[in-house]
């Protein structure tokens, strides 16, 4: 089985600014002097690209994959040469520090979290805190029932903070922490769900952990 690597996060778009596909890339430093193609050389440099071993044919690559014919002989050749301005060298640096691993488990938290409040909310007020009282005789006849209204009032309490915390719950997950989209990874890894890939990686690296002496 393919393993999650580094390819797995911010999988550009044909034609579109990364920066439009991704916005937390917006908000990154190093990559706001990047025109959206030297944003997309980067990339591919320090991500796609990065297990090619020559220098030469990592970098042409690169530039075929994100330029194309979109730049100029001398540039070209001076980006051949590894000569990089600052502001790529930066933006390389930056794209190589990403961790793909930590980033799908916080985009898996951010659903579960959201799924876990929606199954709380779909409660109903009405039997929140509720307990049937039996007879001390007949413990099968319902007598009654009361009402623990402590649980009522964390339940409501509960719900309020849920409230204040969808909009930046909501915003992260639709960001998805950089990890590409489905009809993205289809792209690498064909029609397996990129969580099915996921929880099977996982799954094989606990049966090959060596156990705490």
């Amino acid at each position: 089985m393919e393993k999650l690597n580094e390819k797995d996060i911010f999988i550009p778009v044909a034609n579109k600014d990364m920066r439009r596909t991704y916005p937390e890339l917006a908000r990154i430093p190093e990559f706001s002097k990047l025109r959206a193609l030297e944003l997309k050389f980067c990339w591919y440099y320090s991500i796609f690209y990065v297990d090619i071993k020559k220098q030469n044919e990592r970098i042409i690559r690169s530039i075929e994959a994100s330029f194309k014919n979109s730049i100029d002989g001398v540039r070209r050749n001076t980006l051949i040469r590894g000569d990089f301005p600052d502001k790529l060298k930066v933006a390389i640096k930056k794209f190589e520090s990403f961790d793909i691993s930590a980033r799908i488990q916080a985009k898996f938290a951010s659903e579960r979290i959201m799924e876990n409040y929606l199954r709380l909310l779909d409660l109903d007020i009405e039997t929140v805190g509720v307990t049937k009282i039996y007879d001390e005789e007949d413990t099968n006849k319902e007598v009654g029932e009361k009402r623990d209204w402590n649980q009522v009032h964390a339940f409501v309490n509960a719900t309020n903070k849920m409230n204040e915390s969808f909009p930046e719950l909501i915003k992260r997950i639709e960001e998805g922490y950089g990890v590409a989209k489905e009809e993205l990874k289809s792209q690498v890894y064909g029609n397996k769900g990129m969580r099915d890939e996921f929880i099977e990686q996982r799954e094989e690296e606990e049966k090959h952990k060596k156990p705490l002496q």
